[in-house]
């Protein structure tokens, strides 16, 4: 079965029964997604709907001229373009197969253009003397446009177009022009040759010269050799050049008949036809030999299994094997030097394996046949290249050296040959780490075990990231012994988990008497193959410490984990804790999320402490899990030391029942039951709040109350580690309680944090992004990395595209705005459709389509800022309100949807005076006015009592919160409560709110905050 997120252009990867994976590699590209769909890539001519042709389908933009003052040829990849012009107007083509033909573009002289899928070859046919003697042929000029790349030439007269990081996206080699009489297959003037040796051609051989080629500033001059172009006897006369996508070399042909010659992917060769396929052996005028360059480079660190190198022989001499004698494989230096027959025999590396074989003679034994060679000599050499992590390996063929002066051993090829590998990779492990107690992958409260580490009676919890770039899952294999003993402590490992994820295991404190241990770990994948173990670290056990677990139970005595009883969820229940150790300090305790036991005690839990010689207190829980919360809780005495914490000892499970949601404006029980609650809201109390990273990197959240104001002081949500994050959070994707648990209706996190890297964190219901059930979400888009480094801007919104296919219905859409380069020199707005299960719910598994992006704004949008999505415009549809930071001017981008496809319309202007200098921060909760008010629904007799938010405005045109610079001297002007104005300094910054409409924001906003609000860092 074919794994379709690993297709590549010119490679496909299969899944096989046995869990090993087969890597069909190909020398062309043979698929494109190119108009985004994975379709079959085709160089066969088509004309357009704009009037220009090209290939029907290629990898990257190729449109040539459909006639007129255009461009000649446009290629265009990942935003970077190279157009290069004829000089005079061009005639319409004639289409054929895959080239062009613009016919007496000079007097007796014709442009062919034919297509590749990713390139093209440009031929000037000069049809006669006369022809060649024109004097507009002695230097021609193409017009250059390029966006994104320069052209230049080399000392060689290669053609290289490479963008600002030095990479190249289009290259030509160096140009050649040569006389082309009209030939028909090889051979065709050695028809009277013995059947042993070739004879003379009996013709004087085709002649063939360099081209110059000149780059000055917008202008490619190609020059033709003056003395081919007066001496030529045979024509016609062709003069190129090739250009291809990026500088790779596919396959290149020798010839003995031309032993100065150099055939770099078929360019030049005029001895025969077809000109595009490689030889092996004699053609009855020379020796030939051909070499071919395969893509190697996702199989490095691979554990080859098998290799299989297939090309597809359509012409042979005879139809007799053994007259033809063997056929070479060789592994061969590469590509990057184009070898000719001078040179080639050192291109000779390795000898693999030979076969003999004949076939495709057009009388006797016509037709294509396939060939296979593999041998365990192939997959050694497959192995070493897997080994050595190189991006290619290249390939020659050739006649057998007692065969190969003979015609029989004579055979051509289709230039497409295939390398397809059976391979399985190790799985790896990275960043082993122990921690005493509990670990929470991310989490601010994890207290490290370095080796030569001391812990208590907390037990061990140990983790490691486990890779396997064949995917499936991961088990970890922790081994921890007795220094002393040798003897095996008892580990629970954890479940498998999926590549680039934490694996984690245990050692309960019971198992871990006072001593020196080790420990060392290392991974299974589904094959039954390791990887190698870790290093051994060294520990130490001093145990001490309340000897008892906690008791937990409700105020009337019974046990608080009786299945009976039923908590409601977000409703507060008081609960009785005690300890039988007499020397307590206070209990810690903390819900859904272990406790951590770091040099901080009861960090990022809830302490409450208790009188000298008391063994009890009272704490006041609020359930959010469904459909449980797992309650823990620590007794500290005090010097410090904690109750046991292993096992699930200090846990205790409360059963609850489903938090209730607030209804949305005109929504009711009659109209489906509320599921979550409503964008933006993360306390489940109907309105939007807003979080800000403040100055210390922590995250805070501040509750909004329907009126634009929001609590003073915010809460700490977040601990650390949050500067210089994105974030958004509008949406519920997963639950909270497990990295696997389904959607809890919850306003969940989406964030790109400093590292680089976007992370789901569900949220709590209470307004907490949940670190410990974080996931992260890797880009799919090989352009930009593994991670979301050029991640400028994310926001989520709804259902913004209003996709209504299966598998994407309702879902909740990330918007985001990407850099195209690591320099950032411009960026795009893109939207990843958001993916549902039947009912409706958030695919938890993948919320977002992260492979089929759809681009929404293509240039421009390096430095404006997101503000908000709404219906600003009435239509039904979201639109995108931005500011531009350079002039202070908010705009509306209306939203269109287009044969179901979401994007943007012209914008207009919707406010100005936004500049970063007068308001820093500037975000959008959505609509933020209006009341909960409690309503009631008939059901048939019963009467349902729920809540619902009325906005005191229309609900879709969002509201925006902006904050003011900490300038002592910098007046801010507000709304007062009695509908007046008034004005104020803000020496620390102010937050301001100003209501929306269809067409601006109300001014002068409400003050809704006075001071502390120029230091934050950013808000969401």
């Amino acid at each position: 079965m074919e794994i379709l997120d690993r297709r590549e252009e010119a490679a496909e990867v299969f899944a096989n029964p046995d869990g090993t994976t087969t890597q069909r590699i190909y020398s062309t590209p043979v698929w494109t997604r190119y108009d985004r769909l994975w379709q079959k890539a085709d160089a066969t001519m088509v004309p357009r709907e704009d009037g220009t042709v090209g290939p029907a389908a290629p990898v990257f933009g190729l449109t040539f001229s459909g006639g007129g003052t255009g461009p000649l040829v446009t290629m265009a990849k990942n935003e970077k373009q190279l157009a290069l012009s004829w000089p005079d107007p061009l005639p319409k083509p004639v289409l054929e197969g895959d080239s062009a033909l613009y016919k007496s573009v000079l007097p007796d002289v014709d442009l062919k253009i034919t297509a590749q899928v990713d390139g093209f070859a440009q031929h000037l046919i000069i049809h006669n003397a006369a022809a060649a003697e024109n004097p507009a042929l002695a230097t021609i000029r193409l017009g250059i446009k390029a966006q994104g790349v320069t052209l230049a030439d080399d000392a060689s007269d290669n053609l290289e177009a490479k963008d600002a990081d030095g990479n190249v996206v289009f290259s030509a080699p160096s140009p050649k022009m040569w006389e082309q009489p009209p030939v028909g297959e090889d051979g065709a003037a050695a028809k009277a040759a013995t059947a042993g040796k070739a004879g003379a051609a009996g013709e004087e051989a085709p002649a063939s010269a360099p081209v110059t080629a000149d780059v000055d500033g917008s202008v490619l001059s190609l020059t033709p050799d003056a003395t081919l172009l007066a001496t030529a006897d045979q024509f016609p006369l062709v003069v190129d050049p090739i250009f291809t996508g990026g500088s790779r070399e596919k396959w290149a042909v020798v010839y003995s008949a031309e032993p100065a010659g150099t055939f770099p992917n078929g360019s030049g060769w005029q001895s025969s036809t077809p000109s595009d396929e490689p030889r092996v052996g004699n053609n009855g005028s020379g020796r030939t030999r051909s070499f071919f360059q395969m893509n190697t480079s996702g199989l490095a660190g691979a554990d080859i299994r098998s290799a299989t190198f297939s090309v597809e022989e359509t012409h042979s001499w005879g139809c007799s094997a053994s007259a033809a004698g063997p056929t070479e494989l060789w592994v061969t230096d590469s590509l990057a030097t184009t070898p000719s027959w001078n040179t080639n025999s050192g291109w000779w590396t390795t000898y693999v394996m030979q076969k003999s074989f004949a076939h495709g003679n057009p009388t006797y034994c016509p037709g294509v046949q396939g060939v296979d060679f593999n041998s365990a000599a192939l997959t050694a050499q497959v192995q070493k290249v897997a080994d050595s992590g190189a991006g290619s390996i290249t390939f020659g063929l050739r006649a057998d050296a007692a065969y190969e002066d003979q015609v029989d051993s004579f055979k051509r090829f289709k230039n497409d040959p295939v390398l397809e590998v059976d391979y399985n990779f190790l799985p790896t492990i990275a960043s082993p780490a122990a921690y005493e107690g509990s670990f929470v992958p991310g989490g601010d409260g994890n207290k490290p075990v370095p080796c030569g580490g001391v812990i208590g009676n907390s037990g061990l919890a140990l983790a490691v990231k486990l890779t396997d770039k064949d995917g499936g899952t991961i088990a970890p294999q922790f081994s921890v012994t007795n220094s002393t003993t040798g003897a095996a402590v008892t580990v629970t490992n954890g479940s498998a988990v999926s590549s680039g994820k934490i694996a984690t295991a245990s050692v309960s404190a019971a198992r871990l008497a006072s001593g020196s241990y080790k420990w060392k770990v290392r991974a299974k994948d589904g094959e039954d193959t390791y990887s190698p173990y870790s290093a051994e670290c060294a520990f130490t056990v001093d145990r001490q410490g309340p000897a008892a677990a906690v008791t937990v139970t409700r105020t009337d005595g019974t046990p608080a984990d009786d299945p009976t009883a039923k908590y409601a969820g977000r409703k507060t229940v008081s609960l009785k804790v005690s300890n039988p150790a007499t020397d307590l300090a206070g209990f810690c305790w903390a819900a859904d999320h272990p406790i951590s036991v770091s040099s901080e005690r009861c960090r990022g839990a809830n302490w409450v402490p208790v009188a000298s010689g008391a063994t009890t207190a009272t704490i006041n829980v609020i359930p959010t899990g469904y459909p449980n919360t797992a309650l823990h809780v620590l007794a500290y005495d005090k010097a410090g030391n904690h109750s046991p914490l292993d096992g699930g000892v200090e846990t205790t499970i409360l059963a609850t029942t489903k938090a209730d949601f607030v209804y949305a404006p005109g929504k009711s029980p009659g109209t489906g039951l509320a599921h979550q609650d409503l964008p933006g809201d993360l306390t489940g109390d109907g309105y939007p709040d807003l979080t800000a990273v403040d100055a210390a990197g922590q995250l805070r959240l501040y509750a909004g109350d329907g009126t634009g104001e929001i609590t003073t002081q915010g809460a700490i949500i977040g601990l650390s580690g949050w500067t210089g994050a994105l974030l958004t959070h509008s949406g519920d994707y997963a639950g909270f309680t497990s990295s696997t648990a389904e959607p809890d209706g919850y306003q969940d996190f989406i964030t790109r944090l400093k590292d680089g890297k976007l992370y789901l964190y569900p949220g709590n219901g209470l307004g907490t992004p949940w670190v410990a059930s974080r996931t992260e979400l890797v880009h799919a888009d090989l352009n930009s990395g593994t991670d979301w480094t050029r991640t400028r801007q994310i926001l989520t919104m709804g259902d913004v595209d209003k996709n209504t296919t299966s598998g994407h219905a309702g879902g909740t859409d990330l918007i985001t705005i990407e850099c195209i380069n690591d320099a950032c020199d411009n960026a795009e707005m893109w939207l990843y459709t958001g993916n549902t299960l039947a009912d409706g719910t958030t695919n938890q598994t993948e919320p977002f389509d992260l492979t089929n992006r759809i681009r929404i704004g293509s240039s421009g949008w390096k430095n404006l800022n997101i503000l908000a999505v709404g219906d600003k415009t009435g239509d039904g549809i979201k639109d995108i309100v931005t500011r531009n930071p350079s002039d202070g001017s908010l705009n509306v981008y209306p939203g269109v949807i287009t044969n179901g496809v979401y994007g943007l319309g012209a914008r207009s202007v919707d406010g100005s005076g936004w500049t970063p200098a007068t308001r820093p921060l500037v975000t959008s909760p959505g609509n933020a006015q209006g009341t909960v008010t409690s309503q009631q629904y008939n059901d048939d007799g019963q009467i349902i009592t729920f809540r619902q938010f009325q906005p005191s405005t229309t609900p879709d045109y969002g509201d925006l919160w902006a904050t003011t610079p900490a300038d002592p001297d910098y007046t801010v002007t507000y709304r007062t409560a009695t509908g007046g104005t008034a004005t104020t300094k803000c020496p620390t910054g102010c937050l301001l709110f100003y209501p929306g409409s269809s067409h601006s924001y109300r001014s002068p906003p409400d003050l809704v905050g006075s001071a502390g609000w120029g230091s934050l860092g950013s808000l969401h």
